[in-house]
């Protein structure tokens, strides 16, 4: 790494930074704000293009609760459960 040869990681250098308006961002564009629970939603305003990533201490049933509530206020939850193949028994 330190001669800089072939099969190596990339050596940061100058020019690897982003510009100043864009550090801090989600790749998607948007501002990241971490939920705890659905209050927090307060927080995320869907008119600052701001998402909103559930912390991973938050259980199945709050969570479908917070995305459901994001979802009618139209903000963008980064981390979906994922409900591939699952059906509900209603």
């Amino acid at each position: 790494m330190r001669e800089h040869r072939g099969g190596k990681p990339a050596w940061v250098q100058v020019g690897y930074r982003r510009r100043k308006e864009d550090r801090g961002l989600h790749p998607s564009g948007m501002h990241e704000v971490l939920i705890f629970n659905p209050n927090d939603l307060a927080k995320a305003d869907p008119i600052d293009e701001v998402a909103v990533r559930i912390a991973a201490t938050v259980g199945r049933r709050k969570r479908e609760v917070i995305e459901e509530k994001a979802a009618a206020l139209g903000i963008k939850v980064l981390n979906p459960m994922r409900h591939v193949g699952f059906a509900t028994s209603e």
